[in-house]
């Protein structure tokens, strides 16, 4: 279990946070201290993700699989960050990082696919570029 203050280094696994095939990492190695401002943000993100998850049905959006039922586990924490897919990045358009309209709920596999695949093969792909389209000219309601 990650200590408080602490989050797991990208290229790990959302499930044992060790990269695939590792036998096992040290805490030290394996996670870094997060700033007051990473902090802030990371509480945002959750309030703005229980938003989502509230309002939302709980299946992926391109393949329509079940995303579960449960928002946060026993200890409290977000249960796989993974299903919320920002349309536009979060590192490249920090400013619609909480704009509802900029969120497609999604399994880990369209999650990944949208960030790193062949998004015009995807279903999701021409509504996600209408809001693009919207959330840029300012037309969608946050």
């Amino acid at each position: 279990m990650a200590k408080k203050g602490l989050v797991a280094k990208k290229g790990l696994t959302a499930k044992t946070g060790l990269k695939s095939g590792s036998k096992g990492l040290s805490n030290k190695k394996r996670l870094k201290p997060v700033s007051r401002r990473g902090a802030a943000i990371i509480m945002k993100d959750e309030e703005f993700y229980e938003v989502i998850w509230n309002t939302r049905e709980h299946k992926c959006e391109e393949c329509g699989c079940p995303l579960g039922d449960d928002f946060r586990d026993d200890d409290g924490k977000v249960v796989a960050r993974f299903r919320y897919s920002h349309i536009l990045g979060k590192g490249a358009f920090p400013e619609f990082r909480h704009h509802t309209k900029n969120i497609n709920l999604m399994c880990l596999e369209h999650h990944v696919q949208w960030e790193n695949g062949d998004r015009e093969s995807m279903k999701v792909f021409e509504g996600n570029m209408k809001i693009i389209q919207e959330i840029k000219d300012g037309k969608a309601k946050v």
